[in-house]
Formats: structure tokens, C-alpha cells, sequence
């Protein structure tokens, strides 16, 4: 599997773009997500965004990527009752209001498993295991990549 980190430098999410076409997470701002994707990547290559948990700066930059790229969104079924929710979304601890509704393409719960694609180095097909790890938000998921021994935990590990 592919996987470019781009560490936030400021107090959004981390992204992950895998195969150059399924990010995990996109941060709080869909400019600034979009300008640091297409570092990588051609933003109309990211098929697939896969949420850790329903929080605002880890969903806030998806909504260019879903309407202009028509990229799916995917979150927890546990959390895809919080993720249009002001309060619950924490949007507010950014000072930033909900201006659009998210509506997930697809749902995931513990010990789903995800493709995010085919790996161009090996032409095989990469997946994910879904491990829910409620605490942080009740619904809060890590995605484990078992071929690669990788765990991406969003904010379940700060």
C-alpha cells in the first residue's frame, strides 16, 4: 500500500492519502486540504474519504472533494448521527459553524474491512480493517492495514 502522511502543522487532522486514491480524514479546511493533496495527488484521483471519528477538523475539508471530485464519504455508523450536529461536530471549538450538510456514502462498524484500492507497485488490491475504539467520540474507529502491521488512530491516540 501507497500511504503519503500529511502531518497537519496546525490544529487540524492529520490526512493520509493511500493509493493515491482513498484519504483518511481531510482536515478542518477544503482549501487548504485541497492545496496539500495536490502535492501528491490530483485531487479528482481521491475516490474514497474515510473518517476516524465525526469531529469537525477532521471532516471540515471534505466538502470541495465530495461536490467537485464527487469523492464518497464514509464514517462509523456509531457517529453518523454527530457528524451534522454543531455541538457534537465541535465545530464550534473552531470557530466555525456548519454550512453544509454531510451525507455519507457508506457506513462502517468493527471488523468491516475496506478496499482503498489497487497499489500500483504491486497490483494487488490494499484493504483496511475497521477496529471501532469509542472514547474519544462514541463511534471513533481506527483503521488497521494487517499486510502492513499499520494503524491509523485519528485522535483515539493524541
Amino acid at each position: 500500500m501507497y500511504i503519503q502522511p500529511i502531518i497537519s502543522d496546525t490544529n487540524d487532522s492529520n490526512i493520509y492519502i493511500l493509493n493515491n486514491n482513498t484519504i483518511i480524514d481531510s482536515g478542518l479546511n477544503e482549501y487548504f486540504t485541497i492545496n496539500r493533496i495536490s502535492k501528491y495527488t490530483n485531487p479528482k484521483n481521491i475516490k474514497k474519504i474515510l473518517l476516524t471519528h465525526s469531529h469537525y477538523d477532521h471532516f471540515g475539508g471534505s466538502q470541495l472533494l465530495i461536490n467537485k471530485y464527487k469523492s464518497k464519504i464514509g464514517v462509523s455508523y456509531d457517529d453518523s448521527i454527530y457528524i451534522n450536529n454543531d455541538e457534537y461536530s465541535v465545530s464550534y471549538l473552531f470557530n466555525k459553524k456548519l454550512k453544509y450538510k454531510i451525507t455519507p456514502n457508506f457506513y462502517y462498524k468493527d471488523g468491516d474491512i475496506i478496499s482503498v484500492g489497487i497499489n500500483k507497485n504491486t497490483n494487488e488490491e490494499d484493504y483496511l480493517e475497521v477496529i471501532q475504539t469509542p472514547g474519544h467520540t462514541i463511534g471513533s474507529v481506527c483503521f488497521y492495514s494487517k499486510k502492513l502491521k499499520v494503524l491509523f488512530s485519528g485522535d483515539t491516540i493524541f
